[in-house]
């Protein structure tokens, strides 16, 4: 027979539970409460929030040949099309 301790251990266990709910219909809510703590993920975040697209001047691309800060017509070559400030 099972020691005194061992049936205490047993009992509390079965009392608490795992903290998750079980049974048939359970998985609506299991789904539901895991994708809202994803969010508490760092990686998940960064991945799904789409900042990197947003303030990266870059635009999440991975090459790129440089920012233009101020477009300027060096040489009037074209005298009909002349960009004027």
């Amino acid at each position: 027979p099972p020691t005194r301790t061992a049936r205490v251990a047993s009992a509390a266990s079965a009392a608490m539970g795992s903290g998750k709910p079980r049974g048939i219909n359970a998985a609506r809510k299991l789904r539901t409460v895991r994708r809202e703590n994803r969010w508490a993920q760092k990686r998940y975040k960064k991945a799904h929030l789409g900042t990197q697209f947003k303030c990266n001047p870059f635009g999440g691309s991975s090459h790129c040949k440089g920012i233009v800060l101020e477009k300027m017509c060096a040489a009037h070559s074209h005298q009909h099309v002349v960009l004027k400030p």
